[in-house]
């Protein structure tokens, strides 16, 4: 009896998918040491948790509170990059992808000022959530904040026509209308921005942007006037 229980005993501990290796606890420890404000320790263990549990329902997730964590409680924007790409990698058909993107590109524009990255991130988003139905106003909006960042009006302005083409309605549309005037007032296109001016204060009247935009078109009119032989 007692070297059949030996047995027994042996068998759960050297069989594969009986065997306890500890890696299952990591995701455990994570979230004690995330709950205890151990943010550097929490990180480490959901990374060893993704890797030595790759095909485990939580592993993109686990990935996904790596990155965050390095992101936005680390202040290690690099190394949350890095995690972000890995998940985006490893799981592409994960839920998690989508809110991977999203974070890198708030990253990329914001702590890393790395603006054609970002809008490559934002390009991912609208491929991802294209013919959803739901208002992508403001990815467009930020796409185009990003590319004036760079010192490209001419594209910025681009994405903010097609904001008013496909969501006149939209949350940043109002924004967008007024924005399109301002980049081609910049870029000395003043006829053009005289009438996205027009556009905006005729169609968006209670926008927050409106004292800005009839000084703008105000601006614009001078301008226009000065260049008269």
């Amino acid at each position: 009896m007692r070297s059949q229980v030996l047995i027994l005993l042996l068998f759960f501990l050297l069989w594969p998918g009986c065997r306890d290796d500890g890696h299952d606890r990591f995701y455990e420890n994570a979230q004690r040491f995330w709950e205890k404000k151990m943010f550097g320790l929490a990180a480490r263990d959901f990374e060893r948790f993704s890797a030595t549990r790759e095909n485990d329902p939580r592993a993109a997730l686990s990935l996904y509170k790596a990155a965050a964590t390095h992101a936005f409680t680390l202040s290690s924007p690099e190394r949350a990059a890095e995690l972000y790409l890995r998940l985006i990698s490893r799981y592409p058909d994960s839920p998690w992808r989508l809110k991977a993107h999203e974070d890198l590109a708030q990253l990329y524009a914001g702590r890393m000022k790395d603006y054609s990255r970002a809008v490559h991130q934002l390009e991912e988003i609208l491929e991802v959530k294209e013919g959803s139905g739901e208002d992508l106003s403001r990815t467009l909006y930020e796409m185009a904040r990003c590319f004036s960042q760079m010192g490209d009006h001419s594209q910025a302005a681009a994405v903010c026509e097609r904001i008013l083409k496909e969501y006149p309605e939209g949350e940043k549309s109002d924004t967008a209308a007024y924005h399109l005037g301002f980049f081609y007032y910049i870029e000395d296109k003043f006829e053009d921005a005289e009438r996205a001016f027009r556009f905006f204060l005729k169609n968006y009247p209670q926008s927050g942007w409106a004292f800005e935009g009839m000084v703008y078109l105000a601006k614009t009119k001078e301008k226009q006037t000065a260049a008269l032989p």
